[in-house]
């Protein structure tokens, strides 16, 4: 094989990501990490061993044709998403109006860019802020809007005092979202009841312009007892579904080699989510407001009643989550990517991850001012 397409650099970038972010430490990779996937190499690209060896012990998969971190960021999404307006997209300030007429959490209050605007996008000033907490007087959850991610800075918060919403608003400054605690089915609550439980569906636009489901690709999550959160990141739990929405009963969290049971740990037996084709649906709708945007991750709870709710989508979703559950991303459409990959001409893409210091202040952007932080030296 001539020269492949991934350069040195984006292979060191990728292992490098895999080993701060993905990688338990107690999985040794060197056995697998020169050899490379047969699949990846007759496509032209230069993909370590390792990740199929990695991924396949979680999923039970046996394959070559996993993602390693830097075909995934460096050109599977440029491929698919406009990297250049992904971030504009991604504020969650702007979702109800990118989704309008779709079932989201209802909003109490926002706060973009440092100004207040209520549930009706009509700026207030901080005093009728501050009196719409109060009013609401309950428990609420506080996202960050921008620059978000893994569960980071999302929380339940008390707004029935003065001193509650004054210190609420000192800390967080700026774009964030106050949202009523959504009510869930009693099915997913069974999971745990302190986080609303979601669904990740993934849904990709062709290059006929159809959408469709990713099937085979669907997990759940649910947060450990007593957190607001369900992301796995946080110390969720992550289960593959299959796509009838019923649970593997085998689950999987980062940063362990351990695979547990749901039926042993939870008692929870053929677990079947309610209203999965119903979420399914709802999650293909709502990619037709994205146009920019070929491969999407959905974030589907589901109410107290059935119906699919809205609660976030990802651009860059993350391959580890998918793969660790499903097998090699995108499913029966691979092949299609796979060649839109090989054509893509970039100048620069972005990898990056997101990491946040109190006031969620941008730290760190792989690939942008601070690359040389993770560049070899000498």
């Amino acid at each position: 094989m001539g020269k492949f397409i991934n350069s040195k650099k984006e292979i060191f970038l990728g292992e490098r990501f895999f080993k701060v972010e993905t990688q338990p430490d107690e999985y040794d990779g060197s056995v697998y990490r020169k050899a490379k996937s047969a699949f990846w190499a007759s496509h032209g690209f230069d993909v370590s061993a390792m990740y199929a060896n990695f991924y396949s012990h979680f999923s039970g998969i046996e394959s070559d044709k996993y993602f390693s971190d830097d075909l995934y960021y460096f050109y599977a999404l440029p491929t698919l998403n406009r990297q250049d307006f992904m971030w504009a997209y991604t504020d969650k300030n702007i979702a109800d109006q990118v989704f309008r007429g779709f079932r989201q959490p209802e909003t109490i209050l926002k706060n973009v860019n440092g100004i207040f605007v209520d549930k009706d996008g009509e700026v207030v000033s901080k005093n009728e802020a501050m009196q719409i907490c109060l009013d609401h007087n309950a428990s609420c959850i506080v996202k960050p809007t921008v620059n978000g991610g893994s569960g980071v800075g999302v929380a339940k918060v008390n707004l029935k005092s003065h001193a509650e919403v004054e210190d609420l608003f000192n800390q967080r400054r700026a774009n964030y979202i106050i949202q009523r605690v959504l009510k869930q089915h009693s099915d997913m609550a069974s999971l745990n009841d302190s986080s609303v439980n979601t669904i990740r569906i993934f849904t990709y636009r062709d290059l006929k312009g159809v959408i469709h489901y990713v099937k085979g690709h669907s997990f759940i999550r649910f947060g450990k007892k007593g957190a607001a959160m369900d992301n796995v990141a946080a110390g969720g739990v992550l289960c593959s579904i299959d796509d009838n929405g019923i649970a593997s009963d085998k689950y999987a969290g980062f940063n362990t080699m351990a695979l547990q049971s749901l039926s042993e740990n939870f008692g929870i037996v053929n677990f079947k989510v309610p209203s999965f084709d119903k979420a399914v649906d709802f999650a293909k709708r709502l990619h037709g407001r994205l146009f920019y945007f070929d491969y999407v991750g959905w974030d589907i709870a589901i109410g107290e009643d059935g119906e699919p709710v809205y609660m976030e989508f990802n651009l860059q979703p993350t391959t580890e989550g998918d793969q660790m559950a499903s097998g090699p991303s995108f499913g029966e459409f691979l092949d299609e990517v796979v060649e839109r990959m090989k054509h893509v001409e970039k100048s620069e893409v972005i990898f990056s991850r997101r990491y946040f210091r109190p006031g969620f202040d941008h730290l760190l952007q792989i690939g942008g001012p601070d690359l040389h932080n993770w560049l070899p030296q000498g």
